[in-house]
């Protein structure tokens, strides 16, 4: 996990703050409040918190990094600190900030807390897909760590006061329960924080100490102007009496002053020092208006810096803001960053003189930014309209002016930018924002501003002046692709204008822009490919409203949806889809998510809507969408009116369909699409969600895996079959792409799938009951050879099993890894049901061991997939480390799973072709996977791999198809590469590393100019392959449901469950005599007991062993 994942700039404020002068300060760690404070005398007043108060500009956070600096030399203890900082980016001014900063060094302190925060991580990971912190779950989890922490640990949060306004009472109330609950606890936790005097923001218990009017504090100020006042100063002794007699504490007002006196000194105007001191106002706010607006020099840079860094949407780095200005002041078009011949000190000179010292640059180990100097600098301009007194061209809102202000300078840079010169159309997105470093600012925030010079009603730009021309546009839009933002867009150059606000809402720049005369608001682009199923989306109540209301196309079809009407469906905007209903739309129209509108309607469970729909002939059994039928959508739904009002109108009940495991969340659908590599086509739809299972199942199937037992019922009643089963998913290779890429996905490969073997591992009785009564096999199996009786044993459900065996199901069946009923009780630690099995007299399973051949998983030279459905190296548990090589694979059609489960393992292929047919590859458990040559000329092959990053591809060419590599987690290594058509998406950690060559070409227009080394042999089935011995291992053709051909190695009983630690289920087995003579070596239950450090089934298993072996001796004595 990456630490970035928590807050990577944590600590960047408190490395801007000063070093404690010499012999300052430390009169703080002798006072009582702090002395009390640190050694917990006071708990019953204090609660152990500390909290330090002055003025702003006093001089807080040099006190705070000083005791920052002493916590820091006891060994001991364990310091927590966050530096709010208003001046800086989101996080170091939030709440939300400073809980993942804590959070952050907490983990990094006391990694034996990082167990626990990591399944925290993995959880949101899995199942939110793009996913943010929460304040309330880092809350939680502090509080719950640091109340059970029993050594020292200091938490001490600065500058209080530059958290948001609205959030600093939440964050005194949150510290003030870390110590009452430390109390309470009696633990050894200490607070300290600083803030400037907040009349309604307090604590009930602390220890409090003010720096205003402190005589220790002011005795600092003057060893400060002693030591850093230039001793060529003549009456020198006067000018620093005359210092302190204005500072009134403020260590601000010093620092500055100091500097101005010394500055004069060095140019030579020693005669001047005294009248400037007199001239000096003694208030901060006075010194800086006399510094900003009173001088002789009138820098017309000087504004629009100050407007750059009060306003911009985030912190500017030294180069943006100089080449912002640069570029504002001057014409032509925008010279290239290194012709100006401009290094680091000379952009911060720059930067010094033109703000007149205001404004400094803030440098940390991974970046520089701009910022005021300290915050008082942004207090004084935002306070009592300094702007619009000293700018007349500002009013009436000079906020809003600025903003208008900096929207134009985004524009100037943008069209400014050569767009069509020769040169850029080379440069990599990186090479480009370093020669223009004001680029992506202006084209990632150009309408933020101008939304924002709106909502401050400035006028000059409340007609629609403001919006871009067709050139403008189109320019603006290909810079963002060109500096790889095309997200912003919805990856496509064809959005418009008005889906552009919608997407990002604007909204008033959107009210505006639907008055103006030439902004098409029908324009097709983008995933939702038009602004008003964009806006249905958004679930915003007025958008849509006005864009029919200013004449949006309600028929348009296309876009995730489909069509509007479905996606007002989809999220339930019913005031909506009556509006669309009645301007006449096609309500069998085809496409989209739900792939109609009745199965939209149906999976949302409104019958009132679903009724109205079938009274205007919408058609029932319409295939196709995420659901495949519109039965499928209604189990979604759990509503049983609604799968009889289908039925009445002629539903199929045995019609197939369901690709997802669980309904679809529409709210986690992402509105920023993948990145990926496309021949085909510009852009895929991403879809967030945590399950997806390679089904097509009957809707009787998919009912009881919804636990829908009145649903099974209803279909059982009107004719569905009670023993259909699942098939593989039929579908075309780019909705398998679209499935693929899926950020916290899980695929499941599960097919073959029976009404009654969802029951059984469901647990459901009645509905078992039910399907049995209309003649479900009770030895249907899946195509990993699962049977009911399996299910049933391996989920726990004692009752089930009994019930199963009762009605004569088979207890020596096995599945195809050559596990039975027994095999998988053992393995879950079921002593019930093993107890159930082992008892009854039909039980003969005397080693309780399988009878799988290694050799045939290990090495094989080639394997021909031509149809159906198979699968290769899917064992459940093994991991012993055996290595497994192909010299080749070829796929001419069917669908192929690989999903070895073997940890330090590698898979060689020497040659993979995909002709045809979906390749799945699911290697996330590998060592290291090796393919020299992989060759796609039509069908799908996806692959996943795991954390390894020794996964190489020695030549990859993709002629036609697709071609999905995930190794979000790790790295794969790529020798040549050669693009000819098809579309490719490499997900990585690490870029993809290419070692010789990329060539890239056009579309293969005949696939048979790719040559297939291992022709299919004539006279076999769809599936064979030939072992590097010679023999030819042969399978039939599978047809759906059927069992799939799995080459695995499967341990006994005894060894899972001593694997897994289920120390009662290794009893009962020895207590039945199990016998592991038979145990292969490599699966030896002592050893594997031993590597897990079970130690009481280790010993339980030494002494039955010892106890057998004296058997055998005395057995032997006798003869």
């Amino acid at each position: 996990m990456s630490p970035h994942s928590i807050f990577n700039d944590y600590d960047t404020r408190k490395q801007d703050i000063s070093k404690v002068s010499k012999e300052t300060c430390d009169w703080l760690l002798e006072t009582p409040e702090f002395e009390q404070w640190r050694d917990r005398s006071n708990l019953t007043e204090s609660n152990g918190v500390f909290w330090l108060k002055g003025k702003p500009g006093s001089g807080k956070s040099t006190m705070m990094r000083h005791i920052s600096h002493q916590l820091q030399k006891s060994h001991d203890s364990v310091l927590l600190e966050h530096f709010f900082n208003a001046r800086g980016s989101g996080l170091e001014k939030t709440f939300l900030g400073l809980l993942r900063s804590l959070v952050f060094q907490l983990l990094n302190e006391i990694p034996e807390f990082c167990p626990t925060f990591i399944l925290i991580y993995r959880k949101k990971n899995l199942n939110l897909g793009q996913w943010e912190w929460r304040q309330s779950e880092l809350c939680n989890f502090l509080q719950s760590k640091l109340k059970s922490y029993e050594r020292e640990l200091t938490i001490l949060v600065d500058a209080l006061d530059e958290c948001s306004f609205d959030e600093i009472t939440s964050v005194v109330s949150f510290l003030e329960d870390l110590g009452l609950d430390a109390v309470q606890a009696k633990t050894n936790l200490r607070i300290c924080l600083s803030s400037r005097p907040y009349p309604n923001v307090s604590m009930k218990k602390n220890l409090e100490l003010t720096l205003d009017g402190n005589a220790k504090h002011d005795n600092d100020i003057k060893k400060y102007v002693e030591t850093k006042l230039n001793t060529k100063i003549p009456n020198i002794r006067k000018i620093e009496k005359g210092i302190l007699q204005k500072a009134n504490g403020v260590f601000l007002w010093v620092v500055l002053v100091v500097e101005m006196i010394n500055t004069a000194v060095d140019r030579g105007r020693v005669e001047e020092i005294q009248k400037t001191l007199d001239d000096i106002p003694s208030d901060l706010d006075d010194f800086f208006e006399r510094v900003i607006f009173n001088g002789p020099e009138k820098n017309p840079e000087t504004l629009l810096m100050f407007q750059l860094v009060l306003f911009s949407k985030k912190q500017l780095t030294p180069a943006e803001l100089v080449f912002a200005v640069v570029a504002r002041f001057h014409e032509g078009y925008l010279k290239p960053k290194s012709q100006f011949e401009m290094n680091d000190d000379m952009l911060e000179a720059r930067i010094v003189d033109s703000s007149k010292g205001l404004i400094e640059v803030s440098r940390t180990e991974y970046s520089s930014r701009v910022q005021f100097i300290h915050q008082t600098v942004t207090d004084f301009f935002l306070r009592n309209r300094r702007l619009e007194r000293h700018y007349p061209k500002l009013e009436p809102d000079a906020i809003a002016a600025s903003h208008d202000r900096l929207r134009a300078s985004c524009l100037n840079y943008i069209e400014k930018f050569p767009i069509d010169s020769q040169s850029h159309k080379d440069q990599s997105a990186r090479e480009l924002k370093a020669e223009y470093p004001f680029l992506e600012y202006s084209a990632m925030y150009l309408l933020d501003h101008a939304e924002a010079a709106l909502q401050g009603h400035q006028f000059g730009i409340k007609n629609d002046g403001w919006l871009l021309s067709p050139d403008q546009f189109q320019t603006w839009k290909r810079i963002l692709f060109a500096i790889e933002k095309p997200e912003y867009l919805h990856g496509d150059l064809n959005t418009g204008l008005i889906y552009i606000l919608v997407l990002h809402e604007f909204h008033n720049l959107f009210e505006v822009a639907l008055r103006g005369s030439d902004v098409d608001i029908n324009t097709q682009g983008g995933i939702f490919n038009n602004a008003l199923q964009l806006a249905v989306k958004k679930r915003d109540e007025i958008s849509p409203k006005m864009l029919i209301e200013f004449g949006a196309n309600v028929h348009i079809n296309g876009g995730y949806f489909g069509t509007v009407l479905q996606a007002a469906l989809a999220l339930e905007n019913y005031s909506l889809v009556s509006t669309i209903i009645e301007k006449g739309t096609d309500l069998n129209a085809t496409g989209g998510v739900f792939g109609t509108v009745l199965q939209a309607a149906a999976a949302r469970g409104n019958l009132q809507v679903l009724k109205s729909l079938l009274e205007r002939s919408a058609e029932v059994n319409v295939d196709g969408g995420i659901y495949g039928s519109v039965l499928h959508a209604a189990i979604g739904s759990q509503k049983v009116e609604i799968f009889q009002q289908l039925l009445h109108a002629g539903a199929d009940v045995n019609s197939h369909g369901g690709i997802y495991g669980s309904a679809l969340d529409l709210d986690k659908i992402s509105d920023k699409g993948p990145t990926m590599f496309d021949l085909n086509q510009p852009f895929f739809v991403a879809l967030a969600v945590g399950t997806i299972c390679l089904e097509n199942g009957p809707a009787i199937v998919w009912a009881a895996r919804s636990l829908e037992n009145d649903q099974v019922k209803l279909l059982l009643e009107n004719g569905a079959d009670v023993n259909a089963a699942s098939g593989p998913w039929k579908t075309d290779v780019h909705k398998v792409h679209q499935i693929d890429n899926v950020r916290g996905m899980s695929l499941k490969y599960e097919l073959g799938m029976t009404a009654l073997i969802w029951a059984a591992r469901r647990g459901m009785r009645d509905m078992i009951e039910l399907l049995m009564e209309h003649g479900a096999d009770i030895e249907a199996h899946s195509s990993s050879g699962e049977t009911a009786l399996l299910a049933g044993s391996e989920a726990g459900h004692k009752e089930i099993v009994k019930f199963l065996i009762d009605r004569g199901a088979n207890l020596s069946a096995k599945d195809s890894f050559g596990q039975t009923a027994l095999y998988k009780a053992a393995a879950n630690g079921h002593v019930d049901i093993m107890r159930l099995l082992l008892k009854h007299e039909d039980f003969h399973d005397t080693h309780f061991c399988s009878d799988h051949d290694v050799i045939t998983c290990t090495n094989i030279k080639t394997i021909i997939v031509n149809g159906g459905i198979s699968s290769v190296w899917s064992g459940k548990y093994n991991e012993f480390g055996m290595n497994h090589s192909i010299q080749c694979l070829v796929m001419n059609g069917g669908f192929l799973y690989a999903g070895p489960k073997m940890k330090n393992c590698g898979v060689y292929i020497e040659k993979l072709e995909i002709n045809g047919g979906i390749c799945y590859f699911d290697m996330e458990d590998l060592l290291e996977l090796r393919i020299g040559r992989l060759e796609v000329n039509g069908g799908s092959f996806h692959l996943k791999l795991g954390d390894w990053s020794g996964h190489k591809i020695g030549s990859l060419e993709l002629n036609n198809g697709h071609l999905s590599i995930n190794a979000a987690r790790g790295s794969m290594e790529f020798g040549s590469v050669i693009f000819l058509g098809g579309s490719f998406n490499c997900k990585s950690h690490k870029t993809p590393y290419v070692v010789q060559q990329v060539m890239l070409g056009s579309t293969l227009s005949d696939s048979s100019k790719s040559r297939c080394i291992a022709d299919p042999v004539s006279g076999l089935p769809d599936i064979y392959m030939k072992r590097s011995d010679g023999q030819i291992k042969e399978y039939g053709t599978i047809q759906p449901g059927g069992q799939n051909i799995r080459m695995s190695i499967a341990p006994s009983p005894l060894y899972v469950a001593a694997q897994n630690g289920h120390l009662q289920a290794v009893q009962l087995l020895l207590e039945s005599e199990a016998n592991f003579d038979k145990e292969s070596p490599v699966m030896n239950p002592l050893h594997v007991a031993r590597q897990r450090g079970y130690n009481r089934i280790v010993g339980l298993l030494k002494d039955v062993g010892q106890e057998r072996d004296e058997k055998k001796k005395e057995i032997r004595s006798t003869r």
